[in-house]
């Protein structure tokens, strides 16, 4: 089952560099917590899909610029999102949870980032 959180976050990124702060949301797929955050890359925005608990990302969706701009409101950004978790759910289908969480933590512990920061509510008015 795919579900999204309508309440935009600031969410932490785990990077090479140190965290990095991304405004997204919060969606669940089947047995996988995870973000969605959208990020500008030349002509490309790329959808980054990380892992809620350690901010490490598991893949990005790249989506041309012409993909992204019916998405003028928040409604229909987030029924694209669902459409994205859609082709998410496929590709963690094929993975192992435990072993996918096991990896995540290791690559987490590996960048020595220190703690995960804590996601905070996004104000939007």
């Amino acid at each position: 089952m795919n579900s999204i959180n309508h309440q935009e976050y600031k969410i932490p990124l785990a990077t090479k560099k140190g965290w990095a702060i991304g405004l997204g949301h919060v969606a669940k797929v089947n047995d996988y917590d995870l973000t969605i955050v959208p990020f500008r890359d030349g002509t490309e925005i790329n959808l980054q899909i990380s892992d809620l608990k350690t901010g490490v990302g598991i893949m990005r969706m790249p989506m041309s610029i012409l993909e992204f701009m019916p998405c003028d409101t928040k409604e229909k950004m987030l029924d694209m999102y669902r459409n994205v978790l859609i082709d998410v759910e496929e590709i963690l289908e094929k993975q192992n949870y435990s072993k996918l969480r096991e990896k995540l933590d290791k690559r987490l512990a590996d960048l020595s980032l220190g703690p995960v920061p804590k996601i905070e509510k996004e104000v939007t008015e």
